[in-house]
């Protein structure tokens, strides 16, 4: 004859349910993790279809207009750049000043 522990159903049923819930709380997660996984990668897809053409160039001439339109130093730009001469950085960029030209003029503070 053995002895043991006496048996707790109810205490093995609570134990089972709150596994079973711990389960189905994870299980959902995943499901929520894997949705939003699914609709980034869906995002990700539309923009790569949009920006088929987007190069290390683009984002480089895009950096150097920002940097001009917001007043940043061409010396500066031109060591940015890796530029040889600032006269080489003014060329090539010279068309973004011409876009702010009236900005530079209402800038000014000319008293008469």
């Amino acid at each position: 004859m053995l002895i043991g522990l006496p048996e707790n159903r109810s205490t093995d049923r609570k134990e089972n349910i709150m596994g079973e819930r711990a389960l189905q709380n994870r299980i959902m997660k995943l499901k929520e993790i894997e949705a939003q996984q699914k609709a980034l990668e869906e995002h990700a897809e539309k923009i790569r279809q949009e920006i088929k053409h987007f190069t290390a160039h683009a984002l480089r001439d895009t950096f150097t207009t920002q940097y001009i339109e917001q007043g940043g130093s061409p010396q500066t730009l031109k060591a940015i750049l890796g530029h040889s001469s600032l006269a080489l950085t003014m060329d090539l960029y010279s068309h973004v000043l011409s876009n702010t030209k009236q900005q530079e003029m209402d800038n000014l503070r000319i008293v008469l």
